[in-house]
């Protein structure tokens, strides 16, 4: 039986200080928390934008992994905010593929380091990126880089996306999604 190459162990690396998680949905936050910090990593989390910002006052942090779809301050937003207040830590983000595009234009800018589609696989994408911040190799993506590869079969859902984002009530986006 065939077995794949073990991955790099995240523990060895040194990022320098903790990560921190935006994430409003606490059943995908706190398992990034838990998997990074089972991976030697010390990790914070924040529902919120305006969370985020009260604990990058408090605390030094190396690396981001910011959704863009949050309530209140938006990822985007978060960030903007952050980059004024003089906060340089390496920054991703995760969200859908289209708002991943929609926002790009804001995002670009901002220095982002990498951009990941929910879900992600954290054993690839997520574990590469620590091994680049760790490494001192990660570096703002091109201009170009998230709209790239974005296909058809994504793209038809791009409209449905954009107003299930725009409803805030759970019973009118069942009535768009209907």
């Amino acid at each position: 039986e065939e077995t794949a190459p073990p991955l790099p162990d995240v523990a060895r690396i040194d990022l320098a200080g903790p990560i921190l998680v935006v994430e409003d949905r606490a059943d995908i936050r706190q398992p990034l928390i838990t998997w990074l910090e089972e991976h030697g990593c010390r990790a914070y989390g924040a529902g919120s934008g305006d969370e985020a910002v009260q604990l990058c006052a408090t605390h030094d942090f190396v690396f981001g992994l910011f959704d863009l779809d949050i309530p209140g301050m938006n990822g985007a937003a978060t960030i903007q905010r952050l980059r004024k207040l003089g906060n340089n830590m390496a920054i991703a983000v995760m969200s859908g593929p289209d708002l991943i595009a929609a926002q790009w234009p804001t995002l670009q800018p901002l220095g982002i380091v990498a951009c990941f589609a929910k879900p992600m696989n954290k054993e690839d994408e997520l574990t590469q990126t620590l091994l680049q911040v760790g490494r001192g190799e990660a570096f703002p993506l091109p201009l170009d880089q998230p709209g790239q590869g974005i296909g058809a079969d994504i793209a038809v859902f791009h409209d449905l996306s954009a107003a299930l984002q725009e409803e805030a009530q759970t019973t009118g986006r069942l009535k768009t999604i209907v």
